[in-house]
């Protein structure tokens, strides 16, 4: 959840990552997962809690009241009430901006196609997909139905 995305694709020896883990290599797992991020992105703390959770061997592995008496919990870094609504209407922002730039980008696609574009379409797997570009030949159209 701090990065966005899974420490792993797969549990298993194939994977690159799991197989660090696996292997006992955090060292080579944290250096490659701090990889196009700012220093300290990952505090100590942070490495050690998730180290021990990712831990091969369930013996290995935290247990619940290690987990939430860990000093990365404790350490006062959980977001309050507040910032929590004020980064998810910041949020909410962006993706509005992001939704508006890309209808500007479709509605000026359109007009520089003559405005009144012809939508084609065509089938695949039993479903049918509409596009704007060619003309469109309905005719053609029925016989793929």
């Amino acid at each position: 959840m701090r990065t966005g995305h899974p420490p792993f694709s797969n549990a298993n020896e194939q994977d690159k990552f799991y197989q660090l883990i696996a292997t006992n290599r955090p060292d080579l797992f944290w250096k490659a997962h701090s990889q196009r991020k700012e220093p300290n992105y990952f505090s100590a703390e942070f490495i050690e809690l998730l180290t021990c959770m990712l831990q091969q061997q369930p013996h290995m592995r935290l247990g619940i009241a290690d987990l939430v008496a860990h000093p990365w919990l404790l350490g006062g870094g959980t977001a309050t009430e507040d910032e929590i609504r004020e980064e998810f209407a910041r949020r909410q922002q962006i993706n509005k901006q992001k939704a508006n730039e890309e209808e500007d980008r479709k509605n000026a696609q359109r007009q520089a196609m003559g405005g009144n574009a012809a939508r084609r379409d065509f089938v695949m797997n039993g479903k049918r997909y509409i596009d704007v570009g060619e003309e469109f030949d309905e005719r053609s159209a029925a016989a793929d139905v």
